[in-house]
This record gives structure tokens, sequence and C-alpha cells, in this order.
């Protein structure tokens, strides 16, 4: 038996009705702040479910501890409209790094209720170092934890090195309107010390205990439920379905991306590291999440040290959309410029555009239901696009209608993607890195459907055609390739690893840029003819193209703009710098470093490509000379676009502006 009293630290006064936990069994302080709870086998912790101010002052530890469990807490202040700031898998050793003072920043000018991290500490040294700079002495708020796979440390249990330092892996407390259950991952990198059933058990209990009709929100290291219908479990052999229990929302990490989707009334929302690019190239960020007065939802991201965007350059025209623009590109048809934006928040306001190319007038506006970050497709009147959450539309060109619209099912666990649409001799080939869904361009319906490869990572890479094989990339899976007309794999090249770039044809070869070297493999089979690691070193993991101009060979990197390797020596033999990034969008890369994005232009010795810096870049190939930058204001993750003597970007603000380049040699 576990008995105690929690009192407030402040005025000494005993705390009643507040839920206390042994992790198993849970019950609430008497008017005397006295509670009983009646012990548990496997109970490593003593828990008080408030949100308190200090890091330490609502648990103990069982072990070693002698006498009552006497609780001095001090509890945050609440209200029913609120917001928190959500991070996750920032995978310290050292300490936290330059990052941590924008999350202090957010704090002060968001005024959360509290901040969570949402897993993957990381291991021994990060468990050490986190708590001790991010706490509500240094923040400015409370601040809370959640376990992930990389914070289970061989000690005397997989969870010991965890609970030492940041208390309970699952718990719970109310703030405002909102009831709040941390869960843990299940299992990590070293054994558990509790049964796999162990946390459904408490959070049965829960949420018996919990106000009736109050709404929870969950956060976990991992997701929950890829689509509406998964939100159950089972429990002692009882059916518990979360969504019986007024779910509003489940918040996890662990995947590396942003994203916020409706789930039949269930929001899912993922957050990636605050520092540095995803692994599927999301631009790093902290997300806040509000809950009004009556209980609803609202999330944004608030990107890295990214401040409003500037003005730039206006150019011929510049148009604002709803929403931002990833990786997107502008595309001409019939006088037009398609264009298409996405949101990793709610409610959202991504849609597909047609505008005047002429004077950038929006000439119509379809809303998808969720944001296209991938490239889009114009051909014979018909625009055809994917949104995040596998939605393809066919538009048509001239009014915007929709012709069809279906949803593919990717089978990811979450679903997500930001990949390209690839229309080839009237087959539409949709999906994602894991899972292909080739669709009749005429009417949207299903030809195959590949077989689904887990363990794949999406990043920004490009469906490209080779011959009659569809090459399909992924971030940390490698490249495999598909037949175009049955989606039978036909070979698969693992070593092509840790990639965000596509994939280039040159005749019987393709060409894959790959950390920091550049990969030849035979296109019919999949071999790999050589990898050859570049000197100097280079990290090529951005969303670019690479492009081969006679034996001249540019590539985009994440530390030095575009660079240009003789294409027979593979010897480097010029640079083509950027200013550092405004946001990052490269995979496990900070901030400030020197990213290229897209497809770079080559006409005659004129160089032209997008960057991360708010710039459109123009240099002499031969001189090296920059010729010209038009300033965006904003980040450019989108290829730019060359019509006539006009160049279109499409910037992350969402704006498309059209410059004027006569494109002459130089």
């Amino acid at each position: 038996m576990y008995k105690g009293h929690v009192y407030h630290k402040e005025t000494n006064t005993p705390l009643a009705g507040l839920c206390v936990t042994d992790g198993r069994n849970i019950v609430r302080t008497d008017e005397n702040g006295g509670f009983e709870l009646p012990g548990w086998e496997r109970a490593h912790v003593i828990s008080v479910g408030a949100l308190t101010k200090a890091h330490t002052d609502w648990y103990f530890m069982i072990d070693g501890h002698t006498g009552d469990f006497d609780f001095h807490i001090t509890p945050a202040e609440t209200e029913a409209g609120h917001c928190f700031l959500h991070i996750s898998d920032t995978e310290i050793t050292d300490g936290c790094g330059p990052w941590l003072q924008f999350v202090k920043r957010c704090v002060r000018e968001e005024n959360p209720g509290f901040l969570l991290q949402n897993g993957d500490i990381c291991r021994i040294r990060g468990l050490e170092n986190h708590w001790r700079e991010m706490n509500y002495d240094t923040m400015g708020c409370p601040v809370r934890y959640t376990l992930g796979n990389h914070d289970f440390v061989n000690d005397r249990y997989g969870e010991y090195s965890y609970e030492t330092r940041y208390g309970p892996v699952w718990y719970s407390f109310d703030y405002g309107n909102i009831h709040y259950v941390i869960l843990p991952r299940k299992s990590g990198e070293a054994p558990s010390g509790y049964e796999y059933a162990d946390s459904d058990i408490w959070l049965k209990n829960d949420l018996e205990m919990k106000e009736p009709g109050k709404k929870v929100i969950y956060f976990c290291h991992d997701v929950f439920a890829p689509d509406e219908d998964g939100f159950g479990t089972t429990v002692q052999g009882e059916p518990l379905n979360l969504k019986d229990h007024d779910l509003l929302a489940w918040c996890f990490g662990h995947f590396h991306i942003h994203l916020c989707n409706d789930l039949g009334g269930v929001f899912n929302i993922c957050t990636a590291r605050p520092d540095s690019g995803g692994i599927d190239s999301s631009p790093a960020g902290v997300r806040r999440t509000a809950i009004d007065d009556s209980g609803n939802l609202s999330s944004t991201l608030l990107y890295y040290d990214m401040k409003k965007a500037e003005e730039g350059d206006p150019g011929v025209w510049r148009t604002q959309l709803d929403g931002r623009v990833l990786y997107c590109a502008p595309v001409y048809g019939e006088g037009k410029i398609f264009a298409a934006t996405f949101h990793d928040g709610w409610p959202k306001t991504a849609a597909v555009y047609a505008l005047d190319a002429g004077t950038g007038a929006i000439l119509w506006k379809t809303p998808t239901v969720n944001g296209v970050k991938g490239e889009i497709v114009y051909e014979n009147g018909r625009v055809y696009a994917q949104d995040s959450f596998g939605w393809v539309y066919c538009l048509s060109a001239e009014t915007g209608e929709i012709l069809w619209k279906t949803l593919v099912n990717m089978n990811g666990y979450p679903h997500h993607t930001n990949q390209n649409v690839l229309l080839h001799e009237g087959i539409l080939y949709t999906g994602c890195s894991r899972k292909v869904i080739a669709l009749n361009a005429e009417d949207g319906s299903v030809i195959w459907e590949s077989e689904r490869i887990r363990h794949m990572e999406g990043c920004p890479s490009r469906f490209v055609r080779y011959k009659d094989l569809l090459i399909v990339s992924a971030q940390w899976y490698g490249i495999y390739a598909l037949d175009l007309r049955t989606g039978e794999k036909r070979w698969e090249n693992r070593g092509v690893r840790y990639r965000s770039s596509t994939t280039g044809v040159w005749g019987n070869f393709l060409y894959a840029a790959t950390g920091n070297s550049l990969a030849c493999i035979e296109g019919d089979t999949g071999t790999t003819v050589f990898s050859h690691p570049f000197t100097p070193v280079h990290d090529f993991n951005t969303s670019g193209i690479p492009v081969r101009n006679g034996d001249h060979l540019y590539l985009c990197t994440t530390d030095r703009g575009v660079v240009r390797y003789d294409a027979v020596k593979l010897q480097q033999t010029a640079v083509y710098p950027c200013q550092p990034s405004i946001v990052s969008a490269a995979p496990y890369v900070e901030s400030g470093s020197c990213q290229a994005h897209g497809l770079p232009i080559i006409e005659g010795n004129a160089l032209i490509y997008s960057a991360a810096d708010g710039f459109l870049h123009i240099f002499d190939t031969e001189s090296t000379n920059e010729l010209h930058a038009f300033q965006t204001g904003a980040p450019l993750f989108a290829s730019p676009l060359r019509h006539g003597d006009l160049l279109y970007t499409a910037d992350f603000s969402g704006r498309i502006t059209a410059y004027r380049w006569t494109g002459k040699k130089v």
C-alpha cells in the first residue's frame, strides 16, 4: 500500500480531488489531500495527475523511498481557452543547441499552457542533458516529456533512466477544458520493465476517472491509428474504443514529419524536429495547437526562426495564394500558370489554382481536402494533383471543375505523401514511396497497385520514368523499379540510401546523389556501377534534381548551393553559392545551411536555380559570377518555371511571382 498527502507548496493547504496513481490504480485525494493506493507489483513511480510548474515535484520513485508519499506542488494556472507547444525527436547528446532559443522565443510570444517534448530525447546522454536545458525555469512554462524508442536504456530496466529524470512514462492531467493523457512507446532499444498491456489497463482506469464529457488529447511517441476506424483496442478482454471516450486528438512524433489531418472527427497530429528538416524534408519548426473556450481545436506550425516574409522583388506581377508552397513547382498550360498550396495545420486552406500567365490574376481556385506538397501535371486541358493524404484530383484546366476525384490506398502508417504525380500514355502514377497506385487518367479507376514495402520513408524525390520502368526512391530504403504496365517490382537497390534528390536519367544509366556521393546505376537491372564520394565533401540530400549539360553535371547541395562536376572525371569544377537558408527542409540539416532545391535551369551560359535563402539565383556558368538574384522574400523549395521571357517562382509563403529575364547568353 502507498499512502500520503498532496499539498499546495506555496500555501501548504491540502489539495482535494486530485488523482494519484501508481501506474495501475488511480484514486482521488480526500478533503485533507490524503490518498491510499492498494499497490501494484510492477509499480515504479507514484505521481499526481496535475500539471505543475516544477519538473519533479509531481512524482516520487518508489525504489529507495521511505515513509509516506507527501507531495508539495505548485499547480499551473489554467484557463479553458489555451494553447500548447509541441516538439519531438530532438535527439540531443551534448545539449539542445541554438534551436532552443527559438523555442524560448515561441514560448514568450505564444504564452502556452505547457510545452511538450514528444519522445526520442535520445539515449543516456540525451536523458541526462535535456531536462536541465528544457524545464520550467529555463523555458518560462511547464514542460513535460514522453518516452520514445531511443529513450529505453540498458539499466535496471529500459525505462529506469527516463523515470528517474522525467517521472512516469504514462500519466495524465487536466488543463483548461481538456484531459491530457501521455502514453509511452511500448518498446525500444532496451527491454521494458512493464508488460505490454500495463499502460492500456491504466488508460482504461484513467478514462473511467475523468470528468464525463471532457474531451481528451493524447500524446504518444508513436501513431495509434491510420484511419478513423482504428482507435480501438482490447483491454483485459474487453473492447476499448477511444472515440467512445471523447477523443479529440492524437499527437505523436517518431516519423520526423509534419502533418495534421482529421480522421472522422479525430485529429492526427505529428510534429518533426524543431531544428532541422524532417526525414521527408518537412521544414523545421514548432507546432502550436490551440483549444478555444468551446473545445474546438486549431493548429499551426511556427517555422524555425522564420520571420514574416519580406516583400522582396515584386517582379512583373506577384499573387498571394492561401497556404504555403513546398515542392509543387508552377506549371504552364493554355496561357495559365497552375499551382497548388499546402497547410500542415488546422483549419486547412489548401487548393489548386489557375492564374493568368500574363497578369497573375486568379482565374479559379479548387480547394483540396489536404495540402498538395508534390508536383502537379497539366496535359490536354486537364490538371492532375495529389494531396498529402492520397486524394487524387483531375481538374478542368479551363474552369477548375473536378472531373474526377479518388482516394488512393497508400496503406501507410501514417498516411502521408509529398510525392509528385507522373502522367504517361494515359496512366497517372500516384501514391508514395512505399506504395504506388496507377490510375486511368480518363476516369480515375485503378489499373494496378504495387505491393506495399515496409519501412519506406517518404521524400520529395519524384517518380521518374526510365524506358518501361517507374523509378521510385525513399529516404532510408533506397531505389526500386516497377513495371509501368503491371506494377511488378523489377529490381531494387538498397545501397543508395539517405537521399531526397530525384534520380537523373542519362542513356541507360540512372544517377542518384546520396549523402556526399554520386551513384551510377544500370537502369535495366538496378546494379550499382559505381558510388563515388566527392572531395571536397558536400551534402546532396536536398529536393534537387541533377542536371547534365554536355560534360558538366550540376548538383544541388545543402551546404554550398549548386556545385558543378566534370561528368566523366567526377571532379568538382565550379561552385555557384547561395546564402544561408531561412528555413531548413533538408533531413537532419539545420537552418543556416546553404540549400539549393528543385530542378536547376540551364540556358546557354546561364544557370538558374531556387534556394532556401529566398532568392532565385542566376549565374554565369563559365565565370561563376552571379548575373542576378531575384529576392522573393521567402524560402524557395519548388523548382522555377521558364516560359517565354518570364521566370515563375512559387515561394514558401504561398506567393507566385513572375520575373522578366531575357535569357541571353553572357
